[in-house]
């Protein structure tokens, strides 16, 4: 496995990634604001990115778990959850205490180019009662990371792959102008009349 320098911003947040009524007993922090990957990585790599503190910065013990969320509208690519490993996954906080997060980056061997995003998220299993609604606490640590593509071969693929949904539905169209025309073609070449001669007696 290959060891990735990054980019870290510190910062520890003893608030929630969203919202955390005063009231709340539960808390959740994170000491790394930012994961910046400094060099493109290469599909098919596992990487050993920078740890994570999670800090319980509530006044009572709790259940953590660890995630990865996204932007509804990101521009960057979205990588898939089973990319990132966390260890431990889950763990036990008392209260005021914090725990080291282990993460690797297993990148599979056919993937897109280009930007990757996404929030590594820390928040307690148990949700804060707010009135007669529950609200989650969270925590996260944004992570960026650009991937080259394997060769060339896969660069003009995802290249094809790219500009075909950006066309669509027009590049659906020409396609299936493209098969009625080789159909056409094929059974006209397979279905020649010929002209016969009558030799007449």
């Amino acid at each position: 496995m290959r060891k990735v320098h990054l980019v870290v911003v510190l910062a520890v947040f003893f608030s929630t990634g969203f919202l955390q009524p005063a009231f709340a007993r539960l808390g959740v922090g994170v000491g790394t604001g930012e994961l910046s990957v400094d060099e493109r990585l290469t599909p098919g790599g596992i990487y050993n990115l920078p740890p994570i503190s999670v800090f319980n910065t509530g006044d009572e013990p709790a259940d953590y778990r660890m995630s990865v969320t996204f932007h509804e509208d990101q521009p960057q690519q979205r990588l898939e959850t089973q990319w990132i490993r966390f260890n431990p996954a889950e763990f036990h906080l008392e209260a005021g205490g914090a725990q080291t997060v282990e993460i690797e980056l297993h990148l599979p061997l056919r993937m897109p180019p280009g930007d990757y995003f996404a929030y590594l998220e820390a928040g307690p299993l148990q949700e804060v009662e707010s009135g007669e609604s529950k609200i989650a606490l969270a925590a996260a640590t944004k992570l960026y990371f650009s991937v080259d593509a394997a060769n060339l071969w896969w660069a003009l693929y995802y290249k094809t792959i790219a500009l075909w949904r950006q066309y669509a539905p027009w590049t659906y169209i020409g396609l299936g102008v493209l098969s009625l025309m080789a159909v056409i073609i094929f059974m006209r070449g397979r279905f020649r009349l010929k002209p016969r001669r009558i030799k007449l007696s």
